[in-house]
C-alpha cells in the first residue's frame, strides 16, 4: 500500500505514519518529499522494530517496510466495561507512577495514601501510567471501580505487569513507556 505524505509536515507526516503502522499490515510504502520527514520516520520505524528501506526517485523518496498481516482483535470478555472509552481520553497531563505505596515504613498507611492521592487525582482528566510496582495498585477493585466512573485514561506497563504476575482488567491499555511518550509528545509528564 502507498501512502502519499509529500507535502505534509513532520507531525503530520508522523501521526500519518503511527495510524498506518497501527491500522494497515503488508509492505507499506511511503512517498516523502521533505528529507527532515524521511529521516524521522526512519528513525520511529526502527525504534518500533521494523526494517525501513528508503530509495531516492526523483524529486521523492520512497521508504519501505514491512508491517505484520493485521488481524481482528478478539472480542472482549464478559468482564470488560465494553462502554469504558479509555482509548478515546485525550490526555494533556500524565502521572507516572513507580511504587503502590509512599513511604516505606508502613505499607499499609502509605498504600492508603496514596489511593487517596490517586482517587483526587481522578477528578481531572488525566492519564496515569502504572509503572513497575505501582501495577500492583491494579488488584484494587475500589481504585478500579472508580476509574471507570471517572475522566482518567490507564495505561500499564506490560513487562511490569507480567513481572509482578497482575491482571489487569482490558480496558487498561497496555503501553511500553517509550510508546507512551510517542503517543503524548505534547502531554504534561509527572513523576511520581
Amino acid at each position: 500500500m502507498e501512502i502519499d505524505l509529500t507535502g505534509k509536515t513532520v507531525t503530520q507526516s508522523l501521526e500519518s505514519f503511527e495510524h498506518a503502522l497501527q491500522t494497515q499490515g503488508g509492505t507499506l510504502i511511503f512517498k516523502i518529499d521533505n528529507e527532515t520527514v524521511k529521516l524521522n520516520l526512519m528513525q520511529l520505524g526502527t525504534r518500533l522494530g521494523h526494517k525501513c528501506h528508503s530509495k531516492r526517485a526523483g524529486s521523492f523518496w520512497m521508504l519501505t517496510l514491512k508491517v505484520p498481516e493485521k488481524t481482528e482483535a478478539p472480542k472482549p470478555s464478559v468482564d470488560v466495561a465494553p462502554s469504558f472509552p479509555q482509548a478515546r481520553k485525550v490526555v494533556l497531563e500524565w502521572w507516572i507512577l513507580q511504587s503502590d505505596q509512599f513511604g516505606q515504613k508502613d505499607h499499609q498507611l502509605g498504600r492508603s495514601l496514596i489511593e487517596d492521592f490517586l482517587l483526587s487525582l481522578m477528578e481531572r482528566p488525566i492519564g496515569l501510567f502504572f509503572l513497575h510496582r505501582s501495577v500492583l495498585l491494579l488488584n484494587e477493585p475500589g481504585l478500579l471501580k472508580h476509574a471507570q466512573e471517572m475522566n482518567t485514561r490507564f495505561a500499564a506497563c506490560p513487562r511490569s505487569l507480567a513481572f509482578y504476575k497482575v491482571n489487569a482488567p482490558s480496558w487498561i491499555e497496555r503501553l511500553e513507556f517509550n510508546r507512551l511518550y510517542q503517543l503524548n509528545r505534547k502531554a504534561k509528564l509527572n513523576f511520581l
